[in-house]
């Protein structure tokens, strides 16, 4: 049985060692697991493996813990995703150009509107070092499906990123 966990707050480097122990001491094991500061707070996720009475031991411990550590904890039981990614082609997108409100949703609409599933993203905003203007960049790591012509999409993406003042790549991943 998979657990997806999710934990939010200060940064504190004694919750990750706190959080991966108990993983540990419930006889489950971290399969994926990033995190990730943002100001002063922390994100933590993981996906973790066990069988059922040691996910349901794990869950209970993760109550105790969000207590004791001041945290936002949520869990959420998955089943493996075997729905077929292996139809799927690995690229990765980078984006960068003049910040805007509406630019990584209509990053994301783009996305979606090619039936283009985002299977990571991150973002982050800066100013430029000499003009001091507001910049904006984002990865992404996207799962396109096999039937699509990727020519045309490789144009669509970079006219709208066009369109949009955005210099873009589009790329496989190479592994």
């Amino acid at each position: 049985m998979l657990l997806t966990i999710t934990t939010f707050g200060k940064k504190e480097q004694q919750r990750v060692a706190s959080i991966t122990q108990a993983i540990a001491d419930c006889d489950c094991a971290i399969i994926e697991s990033r995190m990730s500061s943002l100001a002063t707070d922390s994100i933590f996720s993981l996906l973790v493996d066990g069988n059922w009475n040691h996910i349901a031991k794990l869950e209970t411990l993760l109550e105790q813990l969000s207590s004791e550590l001041e945290l936002k904890t949520f869990c959420s039981r998955s089943e493996p995703n075997d729905s077929g990614n292996n139809n799927k082609l690995p690229y990765n997108a980078e984006v960068f150009g003049l910040r805007s409100n509406d630019l990584l949703a209509d990053l994301a609409t783009f996305f979606v509107a090619n039936q283009i599933d985002i299977r990571e993203m991150s973002t982050s905003c800066h100013a430029a070092h000499q003009t001091e203007a507001p910049l904006f960049t984002a990865h992404f790591i996207l799962e396109l499906p096999s039937n699509i012509r990727l020519i045309t999409l490789r144009e669509d993406f970079l006219d709208f990123c066009d369109n949009s003042n955005l210099d873009a790549i589009l790329e496989p991943i190479k592994r």
